[in-house]
């Protein structure tokens, strides 16, 4: 029979710790406009890459005025939970 070497014991806790950073990370950014971030900091996002962007920002933006309408509702009890 085979008998397998020693493991250390990080790897026979299954502890393994490959990375260790050590970083706060910066605040959200709230970007304006997609197109001049995407030139100002050289992302490379392609033009369906931006107009994806564009598309999901407007779902956000549905889904947040809708949220605070019921959150505004839910105050004056117009609207049932």
């Amino acid at each position: 029979m085979l008998e397998r070497p020693h493991a250390p014991a990080h790897v026979q806790t299954g502890l393994i710790r490959i990375f260790h950073i050590n970083h706060e990370p910066e605040p959200i950014k709230h970007v304006e406009n997609i197109e001049k971030y995407n030139e100002e900091e050289g992302l490379a996002l392609s033009l369906e890459e931006i107009e994806y962007l564009h598309k999901i920002e407007r779902k956000w933006s549905s889904a947040d005025r809708f949220r605070d309408f019921r959150i505004r509702s839910n105050q004056f009890g117009t609207l049932s939970a």
